[in-house]
């Protein structure tokens, strides 16, 4: 019985020792007069629970005066950062001093990388009809707005299959993909917000069979750049197949699905696909959050 009394008082006592010595970085965080002395302490907060009071600390601490406190705070924001980390990290990614920037980048990665869920939006990934034609052709306008509509889902749906991914408040397609979910705008609060962005670069061949080439980018708050990568992808005309025991005379034949339609697709797929990774679980340091082409 002593010894379970015991026990708990030593667990009570390093507790509040814990929480003093929180408090005590906290204050030298922000009011220490020197610079070092104020990046170590950030430094040092990386290394205790991730308390509201913590937390709040090190965001503040990205407006220090001091480039060596920013970008310690944000190296620390980048071990213990929680979602509402996450905007004022993009913001500091563009900071003019490259130390900050770097490591701000690196931590609004990682933020995102242990986020539950993440809104995204993907209006800004467009095939623009110049890309197939003449843009005055009616054909190629059509073509252009269903290579864009299936870009866009291929991403979305493999996004939201991986149950990371919600569709954002902006987002025109919510219906059309299965298992989304329609996220409130900013009012809901802090959060892990991602604007995908991109455009198609190559298209080489015909309705029939085609290959395409998509270079896109993920962007968080402040525009800053958290992904980039190209992807190819390929596709072929969809054919009819089986007999449908309901078809007769009357019924209207569907038009099979072009070939460069279904490549756009799939190339969304294949963006889905880079960005889940990039998001995953990241490395220790800032110079290796930039996928290698």
């Amino acid at each position: 019985m002593w010894l379970a009394q015991a026990v708990t008082v030593l667990v009570v006592l390093m507790m509040n020792a814990t929480a003093w010595a929180d408090s005590r970085l906290v204050q030298v965080l922000a009011t220490d007069p020197s610079p070092k002395v104020r990046a170590q302490a950030a430094l040092r907060l990386a290394t205790q629970p991730p308390t509201p009071e913590v937390q709040t600390a090190l965001i503040a601490a990205l407006d220090d005066p001091a480039s060596i406190v920013r970008g310690s705070a944000a190296r620390a924001l980048g071990e213990i950062g929680g979602d509402e980390a996450y905007a004022p990290l993009c913001r500091t990614a563009r900071d003019a001093d490259g130390f900050v920037a770097k490591w701000s980048r690196w931590a609004a990665v990682r933020v995102a990388s242990r986020a539950r869920t993440i809104a995204i939006t993907v209006q800004g990934l467009q095939v623009e009809p110049s890309r197939l034609g003449s843009p005055g052709d009616r054909r190629v306008r059509l073509l252009a707005e269903d290579m864009t509509r299936n870009l866009q889902d291929g991403v979305l749906a493999a996004l939201v299959e991986t149950g990371r991914f919600d569709v954002d408040a902006g987002m025109d397609f919510t219906d059309e993909v299965e298992g989304a979910q329609r996220l409130p705008g900013p009012a809901q609060g802090p959060g892990v917000r991602v604007a995908i962005r991109g455009r198609l670069a190559r298209l080489s061949g015909d309705e029939r069979s085609a290959e395409v080439e998509v270079r896109a980018e993920a962007q968080g708050p402040s525009g800053v750049l958290l992904w980039e990568g190209v992807v190819r992808a390929t596709g072929a005309q969809a054919t009819q197949g089986g007999q449908d025991e309901y078809v007769d005379e009357f019924t209207i034949p569907k038009d099979p699905v072009d070939a460069r339609v279904r490549a756009a697709e799939a190339a969304g797929r294949a963006v889905a696909q880079e960005l889940a990774r990039a998001l995953g679980p990241q490395p220790l340091g800032p110079e290796r959050t930039r996928r290698e082409r």
